[in-house]
């Protein structure tokens, strides 16, 4: 503390040496040590999108007038200084996104792509306000992650503001002393008991100031640390399929987008990176792209939303990049993205691998059904990974078995998001929990059970039975054992099989003593409407086509439809932090006595076509579903734990799962369960 105490006071070439004035010394460095090439920084900037140029431009007129909209909050206004302690509706995450200080980055950004030396006069000047008032051991350092992030920031706010004339020598220096203190306060404060993305990106982050700064006096220390934390972290946090063990796709994207600019990093700079590291990252990569919808959006699964400050890479658009193609794809990203790969990165990667029709992520816990190409494909996602991380399990959902659905190009199946992490505990227990996502939930409780904020445990232990393919029909079947904790234990499985042409059918089978309250939610996405009319629920969006489901139970079971209900508290979406959307969710539900078999089918449909017929049927061998359309007909059957073989229609199958297509596109798929 007492050495941090000195990069309030007193010359900076007392901490640096670089043997001349420190601001001249960065001011004309020779070594293009940043992301970008200072040598092609007008070409970058000219080659951003009018849209993006606009977007920022926008921005920063508002920050310059001290009006500052974070966590779907209305904007806040400060008269003539900003209140760094201010915490809006008591907050603390509003007043983290003031200190991450990415307004003042877009300040002066807006400055380079509008000519307008004003904002960046502003950025130094609140550079300078910031630092001044911030020191090392307020507020805004006591969250290691946060000193982190923000440096990485005050990297950009840096080598940006060195490449304009109105960047002032007292903003080059109060950066430059917030990175040195940030570099000391990281090594300092490593969250070792939170092995999560806090580790992994704090030695992330110390790793990119010892490689950027080898000026400062302990950069080759924070480099070696960093570098062997972060392969460590690396290897543990992210499966070798390259699925984040958070099992938050939020956190997916930021560990990926930290982890590419990490690695342009090393390659503009000669750095050593261990060759399974970049294999892992181009694993994470591919997988987003795999599990992202036609429209660019992603699922919400596990904590998070759709943006954040801390996002800034629209990671689809690098990774084209950086498998070699064709750089005239950079130009249509977004700003960061132009400025990132500004510089020559193509090839960097291998090339990405095919999307498949059947896709599975085993150690993941992730398939994906996919069927059409582009705009107009249809992707199904279901998750049949544990809760998160045993040792730091804060930020995943009791969603084992949710599926997310985009149908011609469409979300319609959504994940609803997070509510807000620190704000309304009744939003944040809602978000968390089993009703809150297309799974079954069974006597009212949580698959996982969930403890304030971030606590939860034991988990709802997976197990993925198989995945199958065959020419016409592709199948996934896995279980939790979640419910087994009950008095009178209940297993969930779910099967889900595409069946050619005709869409989806959903088998979930759950198998114990007793009755039980069994409760299947489907929430669709916002722009949807949707109603019930004759066991069937109807989905449109605007003028667009139909989508049908119809569901049958072995034991009778209801519908019915919430939109923005308070009681009971369903049918909301939070794609954004603070923020509640109405959205149409179909509850079937209904007390049962176990095992119970209940088929749901979503079918694209066309208002004028022959009404779908769903019928099923159980004994003491299984469940079974026959799915009849005008030009087909589906049968399926699903054994009992224990049980294999059994007839199903005009079939026979001696295997735990099968299914058989008559009609347009015949085909048959016999499977065997692997054993937990």
């Amino acid at each position: 503390m007492r050495r941090l105490a000195l990069l309030s006071r007193g010359p900076l070439e007392q901490l640096i040496a670089v043997g001349d004035d420190v601001t001249d010394h960065f001011r004309r460095r020779a070594r293009p040590a940043f992301f970008f090439d200072p040598a092609r920084w007008k070409e970058t900037l000219d080659s951003v999108s009018r849209r993006e140029r606009e977007r920022c431009i926008a921005a920063a007129e508002g920050f310059s007038s001290l009006s500052f909209t974070f966590r779907g909050r209305p904007p806040v206004r400060f008269s003539g200084a900003v209140d760094w302690r201010c915490m809006e509706d008591k907050d603390p995450d509003w007043n983290g996104d003031l200190h991450r200080l990415d307004w003042i980055l877009t300040l002066i950004l807006a400055g380079h792509l509008s000519g307008n030396a004003g904002f960046v006069k502003g950025a130094a000047h609140w550079m300078c306000s910031w630092e001044q008032s911030n020191g090392p051991g307020t507020r805004p350092w006591s969250d290691p992650f946060e000193v982190a992030q923000r440096s990485h920031t005050l990297c950009w706010i840096l080598f940006t503001g060195l490449h304009h004339p109105a960047f002032t020598r007292e903003a080059i220096e109060a950066a430059l002393r917030a990175l040195l203190g940030s570099g000391i306060w990281i090594e300092g404060t490593l969250e070792y008991k939170t092995p999560n993305n806090h580790l992994l990106i704090e030695s992330l982050r110390l790793a990119q100031l010892g490689l950027l700064f080898p000026e400062f006096p302990l950069a080759a220390r924070w480099l070696g640390k960093g570098m062997r934390l972060l392969e460590r972290e690396v290897t543990r946090q992210v499966s070798s399929d390259g699925v984040h063990r958070e099992h938050s796709v939020f956190y997916q994207r930021m560990i990926a987008e930290a982890l590419l600019e990490l690695l342009l990093l090393c390659r503009r700079n000669d750095a050593r990176m261990a060759e399974s590291f970049v294999g892992r990252l181009q694993r994470m990569l591919h997988f987003l792209g795999a599990i992202a919808r036609p429209d660019g959006t992603f699922p919400l699964i596990g904590d998070g939303f759709d943006s954040d400050i801390l996002l800034r890479c629209d990671l689809l658009h690098a990774s084209k990049s950086l498998w070699g193609r064709p750089r005239s794809v950079v130009g249509g990203g977004s700003l960061y993205t132009t400025l990132l790969m500004g510089s020559s990165h193509e090839g960097v990667l291998e090339e990405g691998l095919l999307r498949p029709p059947l896709e599975v992520w085993r150690e993941g816990g992730y398939a994906t059904l996919r069927s059409g190409s582009p705009p107009d494909e249809s992707t199904l996602l279901l998750d049949f990974g544990p809760f998160g991380m045993d040792a730091a399990p804060g930020h995943g959902h009791a969603d084992c078995l949710s599926l997310d659905l985009s149908v011609r190009g469409r979300p319609v199946l959504v994940d609803p998001g997070s509510g807000s992490w620190r704000q309304a505990p009744r939003w944040r227990g809602h978000f968390r929990g089993t009703r809150a996502h297309n799974t079954v939930t069974v006597d009212g409780v949580d698959q996982t059970p969930l403890h304030g904020y971030f606590g939860a445990g034991p988990f709802a232990r997976p197990t993925l039975h198989g995945a199958w393919a065959s020419r016409h029909l592709h199948c996934i079947d896995a279980s939790h054992a979640g419910y087994q904790r009950l008095p009178f234990p209940v297993t969930h499985r779910r099967v889900v099989l595409e069946t050619g042409r005709d869409g989806w059918l959903v088998l979930d089978l759950l198998e114990g003593a007793g009755s039980h309250a069994v409760e299947a939610a489907w929430h669709f996405d916002p722009r949807l409407s949707a109603h019930l009319a004759d066991g069937a629920a109807f989905l449109r969006d605007g003028d667009q086509a139909e989508v049908r489901m119809i569901w049958k139970g072995s034991a009778s079971l209801d519908g019915a439809v919430y939109r923005g209900s308070r009681e009971p508290f369903m049918g909301w979406v939070s794609r954004e932090c603070g923020r509640l959307e109405a959205a149409w969710v179909l509850v079937v539900s209904g007390k049962a006595i176990l095992p119970l078999g209940l088929a749901t089918a979503l079918l694209p449909w066309a208002p004028g076509r022959e009404p779908p017929e769903l019928r099923v049927a159980a004994d003491g061998d299984g469940f079974r579903a026959f799915l009849e359309t005008e030009s087909s007909l589906t049968s399926t059957f699903a054994a009992w734990s224990g049980r294999e073989g059994g007839h199903f229609g005009s079939w026979q199958t001696d295997g735990s799962f099968a299914a058989a297509r008559e009609g347009v596109d015949p085909d048959a798929l016999g499977c065997e369960r692997r054993r937990p």
